[in-house]
C-alpha cells in the first residue's frame, strides 16, 4: 500500500473512534435525562397524593364541627 492510502485508513478509523465515543457519551447523557424524568414524575405523584391527604384530612375535620 502506498503512504496515502495508509493514512486514509488512518484518518477513518480516528473518524470512527471519534463517532463511537460521541455515541457513548450520547447514550449516557440520554441514560441521565431518563432517570431526571422519572424522579421528576415520582416527586409530581407523590405530591399530588400528599395534597388528595390533606384535602381528605381538611374534608373530615370540617365535616366533624
Amino acid at each position: 500500500m502506498d503512504e496515502r492510502a495508509i493514512t486514509l485508513l488512518q484518518e477513518i478509523r480516528d473518524e470512527i473512534k471519534k463517532l463511537g465515543e460521541q455515541y457513548a457519551l450520547a447514550r449516557e447523557k440520554q441514560a441521565e435525562g431518563i432517570e431526571v424524568a422519572r424522579r421528576g414524575s415520582r416527586t409530581s405523584v407523590r405530591f399530588a397524593v400528599l395534597m388528595g391527604v390533606m384535602i381528605l384530612l381538611w374534608l373530615l375535620f370540617s365535616l366533624w364541627r
